[in-house]
């Protein structure tokens, strides 16, 4: 069974990054994730952010993504973390890079022991075919086709011309269909800030323009940061836009309430950070904006853009205006449909740019 991206609303799926370890340690990864990470999501911390987001104004979010790391690393965690979402009435979702899928026999198998699994994205590009074969993709996703899994593939790359990366389009194309297929452009973070030579990012003078979908949903770390991206930027800094809070000191509930009425965020959502570089510039508070940035790099943008101390201060200021706050809760209801943050307005509260760590 093949899906699409289906527009889901604000918050109703949030991300759980069940740990960091990996079997392999990709030079593009934004996390660092590798073998020789440690860091897991405890099974009693994960089951009762778990059940709050399950009671979450009673039964918003309805579905789960288990991502990492590599989820398919600890297969006992990964079973008693499915279990504990279905149990919550949760429907889970995997991201995985299929390094288990040897054979078209083990990953059915595989497949077949995790049930719970109604949807699972699988991770591959050029450089995770450097260490985990194209055909255990194409083992991975024949077997959730065959057992009625809903799948589809997510695919970084440097430059989207280059032959080497069109040769692997068109064999991944060759398995599933285009819409199937998302795409998106590496930046220099994480391990890529090391491994990947500066010289190879395509670069460009125009900000993207359109919408940032990767802060519809946020994404919870085994330390108890809600970071709101599901591109997981993992060194924000406090009071950092993106970084909604810490479970170790507020409830979920609180901080995806706050979360509805985080400025920034939502214009990322609406218009895209395109717009808050035009609002930083307006404002006479564009100092130290980057010359240019990643083609195609929406999370290139925004971490240029919000890792500065100078330009997130005057981030706040301009989000943190009521006549801003109240047109991007306009925005939201004429674009997105979405009627929350006008709500919150009305009864008396106030929005501004910042996350609530």
């Amino acid at each position: 069974m093949d899906v699409e991206g289906c527009g889901m609303p604000f918050l109703s799926s949030i991300g759980f990054s069940i740990t960091a370890r990996c079997p392999v340690a990709c030079p593009h990864c934004i996390v660092e994730a590798g073998p020789r990470r440690t860091e897991e999501m405890a099974l009693a911390d994960a089951r009762g952010w778990m059940q709050q987001a399950a009671a979450y104004r009673d039964g918003y979010i309805k579905s789960i993504v288990f991502t990492g790391g590599e989820p398919f690393y600890n297969r006992r965690q990964l079973e008693e973390f499915l279990a504990c979402a279905v149990s919550c009435g949760l429907v889970p979702a995997v991201v995985t890079n299929a390094f288990w899928a040897r054979s078209p026999r083990e990953a059915r198998a595989t497949l077949e022991s995790l049930p719970q699994i109604r949807m699972l994205t699988v991770s591959t590009d050029l450089y995770h075919e450097r260490s985990i074969p194209f055909e255990y993709v194409i083992n991975a996703i024949s077997a959730a086709r065959d057992l009625g899994v809903m799948y589809n593939a997510a695919v970084c790359f440097l430059d989207e011309d280059e032959p080497s990366y069109r040769e692997f389009r068109e064999r991944l194309e060759g398995i599933l269909e285009r819409r199937l297929i998302r795409t998106s452009a590496i930046f220099p973070a994480g391990r890529a800030l090391q491994a990947i030579d500066p010289g190879r990012f395509v670069r460009t003078g125009e900000p993207p323009a359109a919408p940032c979908t990767g802060a519809d949903f946020p994404t919870v770390f085994p330390d108890g940061r809600v970071v709101g991206c599901m591109g997981i930027l993992t060194d924000l800094p406090a009071g950092h836009p993106l970084l909604l809070g810490h479970l170790g000191e507020k409830p979920l509930d609180e901080v995806l309430d706050a979360a509805e009425m985080n400025t920034a965020l939502h214009i990322m959502r609406v218009w895209g950070p395109g717009r808050l570089i035009g609002m930083l510039r307006e404002a006479g508070l564009g100092r130290g904006l980057p010359r240019d940035y990643v083609k195609h790099g929406y999370c290139d943008l925004c971490y240029a853009l919000l890792s500065d101390e100078g330009l997130m201060a005057g981030l706040l200021e301009v989000t943190g205006d009521p006549g801003t706050v109240e047109k991007v809760a306009y925005a939201r209801y004429y674009f997105l449909g979405e009627t929350a943050m006008i709500e919150r307005l009305e009864g008396g509260e106030t929005g501004d740019g910042q996350g609530a760590a």
